[in-house]
């Protein structure tokens, strides 16, 4: 997916918040991989980064660590001296602002993925269906389960029949702001 670059300002090439932001990235992945999660701060205002990483609820530690070295690497690289950047890949996310972000719901960069096949049966009924689903995984991931992630299925005709769904919220939330 392609990453999204803040527009909160730049940094400069040797300064405070680089420094901060250099000392900050690695550590996350060494810190979040075997739990899946994980939130730090560093640095003083102006300078301070927050940043966090999210890993898919079903990805060994491994596939995680692997997946956020590779976002850290692309962070920098796609969004060269961006205060703000949020990369999202199969099974990681990798969040980093010079404005708090933590601990709250943020709806502005969401992501809508479907498959690019058209739905050949009923288009009502798979809309149906579809809403249900997502209703119900995420409701599973912000009050049923301790990763905030859940998944699920339902079946919609013999010639298309599954329709699957994914739902995660980062761990800082409750319950209800991850059901928002």
């Amino acid at each position: 997916m392609e990453p999204v670059c803040g527009s909160t300002g730049n940094y400069t090439a040797k300064s405070t918040y680089e420094s901060n932001l250099l000392a900050l990235l690695p550590s996350l992945a060494s810190n979040g991989s075997n739990q899946g999660f994980y939130k730090d701060t560093t640095g003083r205002v102006p300078d301070q980064v927050y940043a966090l990483i999210l890993c898919r609820g079903d990805t060994n530690t491994s596939a995680c660590r692997n997946c956020l070295d590779l976002a850290r690497q692309d962070a920098l690289q796609l969004c060269p001296y961006n205060k703000a950047a949020t990369i999202w890949y199969d099974n990681c996310l990798l969040r980093y602002s010079n404005s708090n972000f933590l601990n709250s719901t943020d709806n502005s960069n969401v992501i809508y993925m479907w498959n690019t096949q058209n739905v050949t049966d009923d288009l009502d009924k798979f809309n149906k269906l579809a809403g249900e689903l997502v209703n119900r995984t995420s409701q599973y991931a912000a009050f049923n389960s301790s990763r905030r992630f859940g998944t699920g299925e339902a079946n919609f005709t013999a010639t298309d029949p599954n329709i699957y769904g994914l739902a995660q919220c980062t761990r800082d939330l409750s319950g209800d702001q991850c059901y928002k």
